[in-house]
């Protein structure tokens, strides 16, 4: 029905998905830009192992003796840094610019969703029209066809002539192509709403709804620009 296309379109549609990728990649932008005025904390360290620890040499006669060792076989070092931006003119420029460009993104994917569904809608009551067609050129062939059952029998009765038997014969061969048209058209209708609503065309869908012709209430000059 329609409710179950729409709901597939806007699962499925191609144009309707890309515009949500660019609304994601906008809002990521944002955040990207956003970062850079969280704090950053850099940290570092170095580890050394001596495999001998350094030496000074003495005057002869020191009381530490000839050969004094100093430090130690393991050496460390730690450091640990903060930094937050004060003021930076760039970075709130490029916060703003991200910030328009997810509402742009955002607004065209509104559009693209209202423009889609009215599509949707539209391609959908041409699937229901074209049904309606068919199924009305295809009684038509069947009235035919009992029709020219009657008349054949009654002009083998003599009661109706050659002429009228002929009528009803070729009433029934015309509505043939006929049929056969409608059928192709309600299929091409169908092909179209599995195009716009994103379903490949090797699955099968069947219609269900009725055209409905009830007449919509007015909308006054004061409701349209309230």
């Amino acid at each position: 029905d329609l409710e179950t296309a729409i709901q597939i379109t806007l699962e499925k549609n191609t144009a309707l998905n890309v515009a949500k990728l660019e609304v994601d990649k906008s809002e990521e932008k944002l955040r990207e830009a956003s970062s850079g005025l969280f704090p950053n904390i850099d940290a570092s360290g170095q580890y050394q192992r001596y495999i001998e620890k350094p030496v000074i040499f003495l005057p002869s006669g020191s009381p530490f003796g000839d050969v004094l060792e100093i430090g130690s076989n393991n050496s460390y070092f730690g450091a640990i840094s903060a930094s937050i931006p004060v003021f930076s003119l760039g970075l709130y420029n490029g916060i703003g610019i991200a910030a328009k460009n997810v509402e742009l993104n955002s607004a065209n994917l509104r559009f693209a969703e209202v423009s889609t569904i009215g599509d949707v809608k539209k391609v959908f009551y041409s699937v229901l029209l074209a049904r309606e067609l068919k199924d009305v050129i295809i009684q038509s062939l069947q009235n035919a066809m009992e029709q020219l059952e009657n008349v054949t029998r009654l002009n083998k009765q003599g009661v109706v002539s050659d002429y009228e038997l002929l009528r009803s014969e070729l009433q029934v061969e015309n509505l043939r192509p006929q049929v056969i048209q409608a059928e192709n058209d309600y299929e091409i209708a169908k092909e179209n709403l599995k195009v716009i609503i994103g379903l490949k065309s090797e699955q099968k869908i069947n219609i269900s709804g009725e055209l409905d012709f009830n007449e919509q209430p007015s909308i006054s000059e004061e409701q349209l620009f309230d």
